[in-house]
């Protein structure tokens, strides 16, 4: 069946673009698919633009996190805050929250915190529909869920035995992520990549003398990552290893990152990995030193190729964050029209 949607009808995002990851891109590609035009939410604010947009939407990513950054430096933030919000409302937008942080991720003062829960409890009650990428969590809060998109997938099947020379760590090198307590239990024989962008150099520096005092085999890679040397390290690796569960956010984007390579995951459990671990996928849990040996050595560098690419489609594919948003529309009385121009 072939749908449109009337020409005016937009999708405002923000932000926009962002240079850390492909979501955004991802995202704005699946509401692109139904036939929305993508735009930046800022071009409302032109002056030809301040008229109505009756049937349009607006996504506001990460948006309680940038108004409680704007507060720490005056006192209008919250104000303007409120005020553009039902600006957006007047010209009749249909304003969606996409929830991806219980709390602040990094370290940030008591004022902070109080304005981030004050600006997501404002966001949640006032905005038209929620969206968390956790399926477990949305049900729990009573929100809609849609899948975490799958990032490009790199083909399991080119990861040979001659290529898979390691383990990997990768993203953003934070003290929370506990790289640290990973080298203190990993084994001595298993080679071992980290690599990602330090922010603390004083980090890096505890991380290599911690390997050397152990005498392990690690390689380090201290920069931030481009996607094709992601890829590259992607297809050299037997697992991904996430030696932390982030309680600030909802879902991990390195564990949906790393399962769209095809590749397993050893991980701790959480209720994100679980949910996905149930599902079938190849996710494998470890507590301790003992488990985590025993982990990384029952895993079989053929099944990433034998889960196959169809389960991970089916749960976090393009068909799947289509059925997730198209529930939303529904909801929020949206008419999807049938013309024959755009096709989804």
């Amino acid at each position: 069946m072939v749908f449109i949607l009337s020409k005016h009808k937009q999708v405002f995002y923000f932000p926009f673009k962002s240079p850390q990851n492909s979501y955004l891109e991802l995202m704005q590609g699946a509401w692109s698919n139904l036939g929305f035009e993508i735009a930046d939410v800022r071009d409302i604010w032109r002056l030809k633009s301040m008229r109505s947009h009756s049937g349009s939407i607006v996504v506001l990513n990460w948006f309680e996190e940038n108004v409680a950054r704007k507060s720490e430096n005056g006192l209008l933030a919250w104000p303007l805050f409120v005020l553009k919000f039902r600006m957006l409302k007047f010209f009749g937008l249909k304003i969606i929250c996409v929830r991806h942080n219980r709390r602040p991720v990094d370290e940030v003062s008591k004022q902070h915190i109080k304005v981030f829960n004050k600006a997501v409890k404002y966001l949640e009650d006032q905005s038209d529909a929620v969206i968390m990428h956790s399926e477990i969590e949305a049900y729990k809060l009573g929100v809609n869920y849609v899948p975490h998109p799958m990032y490009p997938i790199v083909d399991a099947e080119n990861n040979t035995n001659e290529k898979q020379q390691h383990h990997l760590v990768f993203g953003k090198i934070k003290r929370y992520k506990q790289v640290d307590k990973l080298l203190t239990v990993w084994p001595l024989n298993i080679p071992l990549l980290v690599a990602g962008e330090v922010e603390d150099e004083s980090y890096a520096g505890e991380l290599k003398a911690l390997s050397d005092s152990r005498g392990l085999d690690v390689q380090f890679d201290f920069q931030r990552i481009s996607d094709d040397k992601l890829n590259r390290y992607f297809e050299s690796s037997k697992t991904v290893v996430i030696p932390y569960v982030d309680s600030c956010c909802i879902v991990s984007g390195a564990l949906i990152h790393a399962l769209s390579a095809g590749l397993p995951i050893v991980t701790l459990k959480s209720d994100f990995s679980l949910s996905l671990k149930n599902a079938g996928l190849n996710i494998y849990f470890f507590e301790d030193k003992e488990t985590l040996l025993k982990t990384l050595n029952s895993i079989n560098d053929l099944q990433a190729v034998e889960q196959g690419p169809n389960l991970l489609s089916e749960l976090l594919g393009p068909l799947a964050v289509k059925k997730g948003l198209q529930k939303i529309l529904n909801q929020l009385n949206i008419d999807i029209h049938q013309n024959g121009n755009k096709t989804c």
